[in-house]
């Protein structure tokens, strides 16, 4: 099967990657907005994480359009873990609160912060965050892989995904650009599932456009999971 095709090419996940990181922007600024006048530090943490996720998405989107995939995949595991703190701050707002105002030296102290407790917390995978750290964590070998040399940066490159049970033919930036959009799924529906619909009070005229565009993005998004074989494929795949 080659992923390429008419129905998803890295045109239309590149186009979602920047609709769905743009809405995290944005809606992350309102809901800071909102909080401020509410005066609530939970949601004041929250609000800073969304804008936090969509910041690095962001950024991951221009580094894989410059064909800089190491650094793409270094900021990808900061949107792994942001995502996670944006699940887990929701689901509790008094660590919320506490993640907000805590010096570095208490955060350090606080067992539920580390890696692998937000991960049980959330019901994230430890081989996805494995796979993030082996490629885009401290410095190692594989990063040959992915900077000029590789023949997987060829533009004619196809990766074969047999060998890891995937009837699946690609190439290295549909790779990268399908792992943020795993991601930023998750965030996005965490992010509307908390959202109080009042924040959008906070974008003045745009208010009725951003809600008629988030409608539109979720539906792009579960679409998207629902086509792409990519979506299951890779450090995001499920086991």
């Amino acid at each position: 099967m080659n992923v390429n095709g008419d129905t998803v090419t890295n045109e239309g996940r590149d186009r979602l990657l920047g609709d769905a990181s743009g809405f995290l922007v944005t809606i992350g600024y309102a809901m800071m907005l909102k909080s401020n006048r509410d005066v609530s530090r939970s949601a004041q943490a929250v609000a800073t994480c969304v804008q936090v996720t969509g910041d690095l998405a962001t950024g991951i989107r221009s580094l894989i359009g410059d064909r800089n995939y190491y650094s793409a995949a270094g900021l990808g595991r900061q949107v792994l873990e942001s995502v996670q703190l944006i699940q887990y701050l929701a689901a509790n707002p008094d660590r919320a609160e506490f993640w907000l105002t805590a010096t570095d030296n208490q955060i350090s102290r606080a067992s539920d912060f580390r890696p692998g407790r937000l991960r049980a917390a959330t019901a994230s995978n430890d081989r996805t965050y494995s796979r993030h750290c082996f490629l885009g964590g401290h410095p190692r070998s594989i990063a040959r892989m992915l900077l000029p040399g590789s023949p997987w940066r060829r533009p004619d490159e196809i990766i074969d995904l047999s060998s890891a049970g995937f009837d699946i033919q690609t190439d290295l930036q549909a790779l990268l650009l399908a792992d943020s959009l795993q991601h930023l799924y998750d965030a996005v529906l965490v992010t509307i599932d908390y959202l109080d619909v009042e924040a959008f009070h906070e974008l003045g005229s745009l208010k009725d456009r951003s809600v008629n565009l988030t409608d539109e993005l979720v539906k792009s998004l579960v679409e998207w999971k629902r086509t792409d074989p990519l979506a299951k494929v890779g450090p995001n795949e499920g086991g």
